[in-house]
């Protein structure tokens, strides 16, 4: 009866140890489990946080990269409005000689570079439809100019030193030219700012 008493208490003995082990055993598989659960909530946390600042960085990159498109869009459209007026301006300009105000603007244009050359004998380069008017108007300019049908353009003239070091260009095309070079500069100061 002793071994079976020894056997009995040995087994209850075992069956204590047995539950003992099996609820440390639960309760760090619980406390495993919990942990790898707020180690994955975690993870999941870092990658969504992840995901949105990757989102965040594409979605202002394409807003960039719109607006950036859109900016060259807007200023080549610009210049084709720049150059379309140029051309027209080009195309009325060729009719100038034509109109009745020719000969004053004609005139205006000898006497602008007279005036700025400030040359006794002047070369005056013109197109040989001018020279009759011409003549007219550098009757009445001071000096001895000369008169040089060397040119052809639209209207307007070339002055130059009586050594030809020096010219002051005051055709329609070379006036044209200049007024593009500083509306060009407005243009893109008003495009790219100051």
């Amino acid at each position: 009866m002793a071994y079976e008493t020894l056997i009995k208490e040995v087994e209850e003995c075992s069956e204590e140890e047995i539950r003992k082990v099996t609820e440390k055993t639960d309760k760090t598989v619980l406390e495993i489990r919990e942990e790898a659960e707020e180690k994955v909530a975690m993870v999941k946390e870092q990658h969504q946080e992840n995901i949105k600042k990757l989102l965040e960085i594409e979605r202002i990159k394409l807003l960039y990269d719109a607006r950036a498109e859109n900016k060259i869009r807007i200023i080549s459209e610009k210049r084709k409005i720049f150059q379309t007026a140029f051309l027209e301006a080009q195309k009325d300009l060729a009719e100038i000689r034509d109109t009745d105000g020719y000969s004053a603007l004609f005139n205006k244009l000898v006497h602008e570079a007279f005036h700025d050359l400030k040359e006794d004998q002047p070369k005056l380069h013109i197109d040989k439809r001018d020279k009759e008017l011409c003549r007219e108007i550098s009757a009445g300019l001071p000096g001895n100019c000369e008169i040089i049908s060397d040119l052809d353009c639209e209207g307007g003239l070339n002055i130059s030193t009586a050594d030809g070091k020096i010219i002051v260009f005051n055709t329609i095309e070379s006036r044209l030219d200049n007024a593009r070079e500083v509306i060009k500069l407005e243009i893109f100061s008003t495009l790219y700012g100051d």
